[in-house]
C-alpha cells in the first residue's frame, strides 16, 4: 500500500470526513449510526483517515468558535448567547474562509482498486466521490490495472499533484455564516 504525504486544505478535510462517515456508516445519525460491513482492510484503511480528518474538523470548530466569541456580541434575549453581528460579518465570512484554506499534511494508507468495489458511494456526489478516489486510491495500483505507465517517477508525481485538493467556498455541512452563534 502506497501512503505518500498528502497536502489539503483544511475544508477539504471536513469533506473528506463527511464523505467518510457515509462510506463506513449505513445510518450516520447521531444515536442511531450502525457500522457498514466491509472488509477488515478496507475498513482499517478508512477508520485511519478518518481519525486524521476529524482531528482538522475539530480544529476548525474551536478556531470558529474562538472567531465567534472575538467578533460576536452577547445577544441581548439570552447573554448565554454569542453572535456576529451584521457589521462585523464580512470580516467574519473573510477569516473563516482563510481558516478553510489553511493547508494540512496528511499521510493516509491507500486503498487498492479492487477494495473499491466493497464499498458504496451511493448517495455521494461526484465531487465527494473524486476526493475520496484522489486521496485514498492507490494511483499507482489503478494506473498498473488499467494498463498504464507504472514508473516510480510518474506514479510519485501524479500523487502529488492529484493530492493537492483545495476548496474556494466552504464546504456543504459547515453552518452558514449569517445564522452563527455560539453558547458560552
Amino acid at each position: 500500500m502506497n501512503n505518500d504525504k498528502i497536502t489539503m486544505t483544511i475544508g477539504a478535510s471536513i469533506i473528506l470526513n463527511k464523505v467518510l462517515t457515509l462510506i463506513l456508516f449505513t445510518d450516520p445519525t447521531p444515536g442511531k449510526t450502525v457500522e457498514r460491513v466491509l472488509p477488515f482492510s478496507v475498513k482499517y484503511c478508512l477508520q485511519r483517515a478518518k481519525s486524521q480528518v476529524e482531528k482538522d474538523c475539530a480544529t476548525f470548530e474551536q478556531r470558529k468558535a474562538d472567531l465567534i466569541k472575538r467578533l460576536g456580541v452577547p445577544q441581548e434575549n439570552d447573554p448565554n448567547t454569542i453572535a456576529v453581528p451584521e457589521d462585523k460579518m464580512a470580516e467574519y465570512k473573510d477569516d473563516l474562509l482563510k481558516i478553510l484554506q489553511e493547508q494540512v499534511e496528511h499521510q493516509f494508507l491507500k486503498l487498492k482498486p479492487q477494495d473499491v468495489l466493497s464499498i458504496d458511494v451511493e448517495g455521494l456526489s461526484v465531487e465527494e466521490v473524486s476526493l475520496f478516489m484522489a486521496l485514498l486510491i492507490d494511483d499507482a495500483e489503478l494506473t498498473e490495472e488499467l494498463g498504464g505507465s507504472t514508473t516510480p517517477t510518474d506514479s510519485a508525481d501524479t500523487t502529488a499533484q492529484d493530492s493537492k485538493v483545495t476548496t474556494a467556498e466552504p464546504p456543504e455541512g459547515v453552518t452558514e455564516p449569517s445564522s452563527t452563534s455560539t453558547t458560552n
